[in-house]
């Protein structure tokens, strides 16, 4: 493992991929036709601008609050992330982490300037290992504590466990997912969850550059809530400095 802490979004990013990734889901403005949802999601990354110094835009259509501008910092100690929005009253974001691959803290904000305020407060710790990655953190501005734990014993199967406690409402959630890889090209997962919550995907790897997710979410406690949904991917390195990828996500929702 690297002496490098990360970013502040890679503090606890292996059970929260598990446990939420592949999953088809939107944002909260999308394109809707009859029972289905769609969007389109596009990344751009150029490394090694300088040392530690990368760069990355990412578009969302049609949620442009979600489209933003963010340079990324990298040090042997630290990780900074600084961006913008693309839209007329941008969200500014900032975020820092300080330790090692080991073990680092960090915190996230995002300042709201339509509003004049602050919009996110988080701030969270981990601790990473060959063997296990445990995070926790703070977040809906402290409204929100959670643990997770994420583990991968066997090299095609991983586990992950989430709990989090809201302060408000005094509930506590637990979510608990596996994943395992059938092939090269071939991964099945699953999660359930005290809220009722149940999930599955299958991800396939059609080409080098091409992944094809097909998911399914329902919630026991309220069967109306049922979801099928499919995403396809296209992602392209050019010589490790220019990374490229374009996302859309598809859902079928049965609410009505």
């Amino acid at each position: 493992m690297g002496r490098k802490p990360g970013l502040y979004s890679d503090i606890g990013i292996s059970a929260r991929g598990l446990l939420y990734g592949d999953y088809v889901h939107q944002p909260p403005i999308h394109y809707r036709f009859g029972y289905f949802d769609w969007s389109l999601h596009l990344l751009c990354e150029i490394n090694k601008i300088v040392r530690g110094l990368t760069t990355v835009f990412r578009v969302v259509i049609p949620y442009q609050r979600s489209s933003r501008v963010e340079l990324q910092y990298l040090h042997d100690y630290a990780g900074i992330t600084m961006g913008v929005s693309m839209t007329k009253n941008p969200l500014v974001n900032f975020s820092c982490v300080l330790g090692t691959s080991l073990c680092n803290i960090g915190t996230a904000m995002s300042f709201d300037t339509l509003v004049g305020q602050l919009s996110k407060w988080d701030a969270g710790l981990s601790f990473n290992t060959a063997f296990l990655n445990a995070a926790v953190t703070l977040t809906e501005k402290g409204d929100a504590l959670s643990a997770s734990c994420y583990s991968n014993p066997l090299k095609r199967t991983a586990f992950a466990t989430e709990l989090t406690h809201r302060f408000k409402q005094n509930q506590t959630a637990m979510k608990l997912g596996g994943q395992h890889s059938l092939s090269d090209t071939t991964m099945v997962k699953a999660r359930v969850g005290t809220d009722g919550d149940i999930g599955a995907a299958v991800q396939l790897e059609c080409f080098s550059a091409f992944l094809l997710t097909i998911a399914g979410e329902i919630n026991v406690k309220t069967i109306r809530t049922a979801k099928i949904g499919m995403s396809c991917s296209f992602s392209y390195d050019i010589r490790h400095h220019v990374f490229s990828s374009i996302g859309i996500p598809l859902n079928i929702d049965f609410q009505h």
